[in-house]
C-alpha cells in the first residue's frame, strides 16, 4: 500500500494500492491525536505549539519563541547600528544632534578632559567682563546704581575699617561726622538713653535711644551756615533691629528756601535707610521718625550724608576723640594751649610744665617688677612726698599681667588708654618736702625740685649691716622699730614760685 493522502475537498482519506487505483475511505469523528504522524497525547504539552519535524515526516510539540533573526538595527541585519567603543568627549565640543560616531554602551564610560573650561562668551550680564569680588580687576567706566544704596563699605560708610585708617572713598566725606560739635543739632524729644553725640561719633555700639513712652514723632535737624553742594547720599543707621516703620528724610535748599523730601517711607523694615542722588545749596537736613516701633525702642547708631564739596569738612580733618586715628601732619595750635595733659610715661611723650618744674630726686616708679595695686599704694605712702602726689606712676600689675597707671591724689588706676579701671581712696598727704634748686648736667639747665625732709634716722649705738639688711646692736640683730626714730622738721621754709618766676619765702 502506498502513502496515505487526504482529500481536503471531500474530507475523505485516500488509501492508494500499488498497481491499482486509490480507494477513497471516508474519515469522520476522528481526533487530531489519532493521526498517525502526530503526537498521540496532549499530556505535558500545555502552552506548546506544533511544528514540522526536522525529518519532515511528522509533527511535534515545541516552544512558541521564534528563532533568532536579524532586524534593521541588529548586527547582521539591514542598516545595523554601530557598536564600536565611542570616542572621548572633547573640550568645547558643540552638542549637535546626529554628530556622535557611536552610541555609548553599558560597559563603557566616556572619557572626560582634565579641565572643562567654558569658551569665552558675552551677554547682557557678563559682557564684556565681570567685576571680580576679590578686587583683581576694576571698572573701566562709571557704574549706574539706579538710585540704590551701596551697603557694608567698611564700617557703615566712608572708611575702610571704620575710624583710624584713610577713607575708602577719598573724594567723599561724611558731613555729619561729629555734627553736634561743629554745627547746630536740634533733637525733639530728647533721647531717653544715650546722647545726641552718639548719633554722630561713628562708634559701633554707641547709639541714642527712645523707648515706647516717647510721644512720636521724633524730629532731628542738623543746620550749618555755608551751603554744601554735591551731596550724593543721605541716610540713617539704626542699631540692629531697633528701627521704626516711618522714616522721612528732608534737605533744605537755601537757594529756593524750601525743603525737599528725599525719603518718605511709611513701612520701613530695615536697619538702614539711604537716599542717593545729587543735592546742591543745602544748609539743613531733617529726619522725622514716626509710625510703629519694630521693637519696644528705636535706636539711632549713625546719621550720615556724603559730599565732596570743599565746604563739607571731611571726617579725616577732625581729631578722633578715642585716639585711634594718627595725625597726618604737624599740629599748629595757633598760639592756643593744650590743656589737661597727662604726665609723660614714654621717652617721646609730651611733658607738662608741672612735670618739668616739679621733677624730684624720687624715682619715676616705672616698675617692671611683680607689683600689685596694693603694693603700689604702700610704696606711694612711704616713698612719694606730698608735693609729688599729683604725678602718675607706671607699674607692672603682676595679677593682671599688664602695665597700669596709678594717680595717687585722684585715687585712680587707669589702663594705658586712660580709662579708669579701679577707684580707691585718694592719697592726700604722705610726708613733707622742701624746695631745692639743682643743676641738671645732662640737659644744662637748672631744675626746681622737691627734696624729702629727713623723716627717719638710726639711733645712736645701732648700725645697719648693708650686706644682709639687718639692724645690729652689740653684735646682735634687733627689731628695726627699736633702732629707728622719726624726725620731722619743725620749720621747712618751703619756697613758693611767684607768677613772675622769682622764688620767695
Amino acid at each position: 500500500m502506498g502513502e496515505k493522502e487526504y482529500d481536503r475537498a471531500n474530507t475523505v482519506g485516500i488509501i492508494p494500492f500499488e498497481g491499482a487505483d486509490p480507494i477513497p475511505v471516508e474519515i469522520s469523528n476522528m481526533n487530531f491525536w489519532q493521526l498517525l504522524d502526530t503526537p498521540n497525547s496532549y499530556t505535558g504539552y500545555a502552552g506548546k505549539g506544533l511544528k514540522v519535524k526536522s525529518t519532515e515526516d511528522g509533527l511535534e510539540f515545541t516552544d512558541m519563541s521564534p528563532d533568532a533573526h536579524a532586524s534593521r538595527h541588529q548586527p547582521g541585519g539591514a542598516d545595523a547600528l554601530p557598536t564600536a567603543t565611542p570616542g572621548n568627549i572633547t573640550e568645547g565640543a558643540t552638542a549637535s544632534e546626529g554628530t556622535s560616531s557611536s552610541f555609548a554602551r553599558a560597559d563603557h564610560v566616556h572619557g572626560t578632559p582634565s579641565e572643562w573650561t567654558p569658551k569665552a562668551h558675552g551677554n547682557e550680564a557678563h559682557s564684556p567682563d565681570f567685576l571680580a569680588v576679590n578686587g583683581s580687576n576694576k571698572p573701566t567706566a562709571d557704574i549706574n546704581w539706579n538710585s540704590k544704596g551701596v551697603y557694608e563699605i567698611g564700617y557703615l560708610i566712608g572708611t575702610k575699617y571704620g575710624y583710624g585708617t584713610p577713607p575708602l572713598l577719598e573724594l567723599f566725606h561724611n558731613i555729619l561726622a561729629y555734627a553736634d560739635k561743629k554745627w547746630t543739632v536740634t533733637v525733639s524729644p530728647a533721647p531717653t538713653s544715650g546722647s545726641v553725640a552718639d548719633m554722630f561719633d561713628f562708634a559701633k555700639n554707641n547709639y541714642a535711644r527712645w523707648d515706647n513712652t516717647v510721644t512720636l514723632p521724633i524730629e532731628i535737624t542738623i543746620e550749618w551756615t555755608d551751603r554744601i553742594n554735591l551731596i550724593k547720599a543721605v541716610g540713617i543707621q539704626f542699631f540692629w533691629g531697633e528701627y521704626i516703620s516711618g522714616v522721612k528724610i528732608e534737605a533744605y535748599n537755601d537757594n529756593t528756601g524750601a525743603w525737599t523730601t528725599l525719603v518718605d517711607e511709611s513701612n520701613n523694615t530695615t536697619n538702614r535707610v539711604v537716599w542717593t542722588g545729587n543735592l546742591n545749596n543745602i544748609t539743613k537736613i531733617r529726619y522725622t521718625l514716626s509710625g510703629a516701633y519694630n521693637e519696644s525702642v528705636v535706636s539711632i547708631a549713625n546719621l550720615f550724608a556724603l559730599s565732596n564739596h570743599p565746604n563739607a569738612l571731611p571726617y579725616g580733618y577732625y581729631l578722633d576723640i578715642e585716639g585711634n586715628m594718627p595725625m597726618r601732619g604737624n599740629l599748629d595750635m595757633n598760639s592756643n594751649k593744650i590743656t589737661n595733659l597727662a604726665d609723660p610715661t614714654s621717652a617721646q611723650d609730651a611733658a607738662t610744665k608741672a612735670y618739668v618744674d616739679n621733677k624730684t630726686g624720687d624715682p619715676p616708679y616705672i616698675l617692671f617688677s611683680l607689683e600689685t595695686r596694693e603694693t603700689i599704694i604702700e610704696k606711694v605712702k612711704s616713698q612719694v612726698s606730698t608735693p609729688n602726689l599729683d604725678s602718675a606712676l607706671l607699674f607692672f600689675n603682676s595679677e593682671e599681667g599688664r602695665l597700669e597707671i596709678f594717680m595717687p591724689r585722684k585715687g585712680e588706676f587707669r589702663d594705658l588708654n586712660g580709662r579708669v579701671i579701679q577707684q580707691v581712696e585718694p592719697i592726700k598727704e604722705t610726708f613733707p618736702a622742701k624746695v631745692k634748686y639743682v643743676f641738671d648736667e645732662d640737659f644744662g639747665i637748672v631744675r626746681r625740685m622737691f627734696i624729702p625732709v629727713m623723716r627717719y634716722r638710726i639711733k645712736e649705738g645701732y648700725t645697719l649691716d648693708e650686706d644682709v639688711g639687718k639692724i645690729i646692736k652689740d653684735g646682735r640683730e634687733v627689731d628695726p622699730k627699736e633702732a629707728i626714730e622719726q624726725v620731722i622738721e619743725e620749720e621747712l621754709g618751703l619756697m613758693e614760685e611767684t607768677t613772675e618766676g622769682t622764688a620767695t619765702r
